[in-house]
Order: C-alpha cells, then structure tokens, then sequence
C-alpha cells in the first residue's frame, strides 16, 4: 500500500515544473540583480518583513485572546451582579 502511495505521489509530482519562476527568471539579466543587492539588501529586506509580518500576527492573536479573555470575565461578573 505504501509502495502504491509512493508511486502516485511521484507520478502527480513529476506533472509539475521543476521550478515556478524559470518562465520568469529567463528574460532577466541575472547580473543587474546582483548590482541591486549590494544597494538594496534583498535578503536583510525580507528577513526584517517576515519579523514585521510575525508581529504583527503576534499582537492579533493577544488581541484575540485579550478580548476574549475580558468578555469572559464581564459575563461571569454579569451573572454574580443582580441587577435591580
């Protein structure tokens, strides 16, 4: 049965191209890239977004728990408060 999924697998695998940007990357002069680089940090660019993107996530998700945290507690407080 493995044997079977391991073929099927490679078989849908081996319908994809081997990379998505060859069509892409062929019309371009790979060298003017690299000039780019050295005035504009590509790599230190996308590691400082990827850090900027898990931020901003992080303060999602605190706020997501923040809020349901204090709606919890309104309820819980709501029902041991007898109102007049």
């Amino acid at each position: 049965m493995m044997n079977l999924i391991k073929i099927l697998l490679i078989k849908i695998l081996g319908l994809f191209p081997d990379s998505p940007f060859t069509g892409q990357t062929a019309d371009i002069d790979l060298i003017y890239i690299y000039y780019l680089n050295w005035f504009l940090p590509v790599d230190i660019c996308l590691n400082l977004f990827l850090v900027w993107v898990n931020c901003m996530l992080l303060v999602l998700v605190l706020k997501i728990l923040f809020k349901l945290f204090w709606d919890t507690l309104i309820t819980k407080l709501m029902t041991f408060i007898p109102f007049p």
